[in-house]
């Protein structure tokens, strides 16, 4: 199938999450992206990693589940940058290249002598998306963080947890996944500016104005001297019932949330409950906000004895937001996800057979599955250096005996 980036080739130098992301992004829309991993890049013994369909294979390095789903829909190049041959291979890279794509601290580009002017010297035309923790300048230029960490300097950890309760990091690399998803637009954006000026230029994602993005109410209201209320757990401040209620079997739940007062009349004549129908104080907002307690305790107990599934029918049967707290197990199997080709299986060498979640959007009617599965480790050294530079095998060869490249990790044992 035809994609957006076909014949755009991106080099990405991305590391933890972040940088991956946004590369899997582009590559899942249709761009080359070569994964500059550095000899190191992977840990030999990495603790996390799953058997193969066939049994344990000798290379556990490719067997990472969280690295194979943030990196398919790419090529793998195992280049050890602080050789000055690397290096020249690098820049020999983007002078046929589109994108080069990075997240490391803002002092390491340069540090290997492969700065914007450097790589601009060798093509004009190309774009640098650089995603520094907190941007080229400023007083917290030279500090190192992990999503996490943006996670709770930008607010969004003082917003999540429960009422009476600390702050909570979110879940799942949140700021991570959020900082992946800007840098991909970035750079698309950049594409459409060089299309119609012939300029590359550098885009600067700086993770902690990115992870700012997501409490952009709460700074608003900030700004003109209003509270806003943290950490409320699972409710909300325009929504009664809204939270999570425990069904039927170990750890299933579903989640109920009630929108306005005629949701709440539908809900009540499902629950069959007089005393909550009856309440003319139950009948606004503010008088549900304020009895939450005892609506949760009846919803609670309403739940208790029906599984998940059995909550959300009766409930959307009467147009009351209700959906089952899936497992990713369940989701494997959901009709709806399957229909949509939602998480299309790839066969990965090393793996076998597994599911990856496709990009979000379809091109006209068709999902985009992944171009291909996570690369092996230095897998695609050769096809790179041979097909794409025009090195010899000899040469190749030379560049491996001086582990300039190399084909399994240096790290670990």
């Amino acid at each position: 199938m035809s994609r957006p980036l076909d014949g755009i080739r991106v080099i990405e130098i991305g590391l933890a999450v972040a940088g991956p992301l946004a590369g899997q992004i582009l590559g899942d829309m249709g761009a080359d992206v070569i994964k500059v991993e550095a000899p190191f890049g992977r840990p030999r013994r990495p603790s996390e990693f799953v058997h193969s369909e066939t049994g344990d294979t000798p290379d556990p390095w490719n067997r990472v589940s969280k690295f194979n789903e943030l990196n398919r829909s790419k090529r793998s190049l195992a280049l050890d940058l602080s050789h000055a041959k690397g290096k020249e291979i690098l820049l020999s890279l983007v002078e046929v290249s589109d994108i080069v794509l990075e997240n490391f601290s803002s002092r390491v580009m340069g540090n290997l002598g492969l700065s914007y002017e450097s790589l601009k010297a060798r093509n004009p035309r190309i774009i640098l998306v650089s995603m520094p923790g907190f941007g080229t300048d400023g007083p917290y230029v030279s500090r190192v963080v992990y999503g996490p960490g943006i996670d709770a300097m930008s607010g969004l950890a003082h917003m999540s947890g429960y009422v009476g309760g600390g702050p909570l990091k979110p879940g799942n690399h949140y700021c991570d996944q959020n900082a992946g998803v800007f840098a991909a637009l970035g750079a698309m954006a950049a594409l459409r500016h060089r299309r119609r000026t012939g300029e590359g230029q550098q885009v600067e994602l700086a993770m902690f104005e990115g992870g700012i993005q997501t409490i952009g109410e709460a700074l608003v209201a900030a700004s003109v001297g209003v509270s806003v209320q943290a950490r409320q757990g699972n409710r909300h401040e325009a929504m009664a019932p809204h939270g999570v209620f425990k069904c039927e079997g170990e750890n299933n739940w579903v989640a109920i949330a009630v929108r306005d007062d005629d949701e709440w009349l539908r809900l009540c004549t499902v629950l069959e409950i007089a005393a909550l129908a009856a309440d003319n104080s139950l009948q606004t907002l503010q008088g549900r906000l304020a009895n939450q307690d005892h609506i949760e305790a009846e919803l609670s107990a309403w739940c208790a004895p029906q599984t998940p599934k059995d909550v959300e029918a009766r409930l959307q049967a009467a147009q009351v937001s209700a959906g089952a707290v899936l497992r990713p197990s369940q989701m494997l199997s959901d009709p709806h996800l399957t229909h949509r080709g939602s998480h299309p299986y790839v066969h990965h060498e090393s793996m076998g057979k597994s599911p990856v979640p496709a990009v979000a959007w379809h091109f006209g009617t068709e999902p985009a599955p992944p171009t291909n599965p996570a690369p092996l480790f230095g897998g695609d050294n050769a096809e790179i250096l041979g097909s794409l530079l025009g090195y010899s095998a000899g040469v190749i060869e030379t560049l491996h005996q001086s582990r300039t490249i190399v084909d399994s990790p240096t790290s670990g044992v």
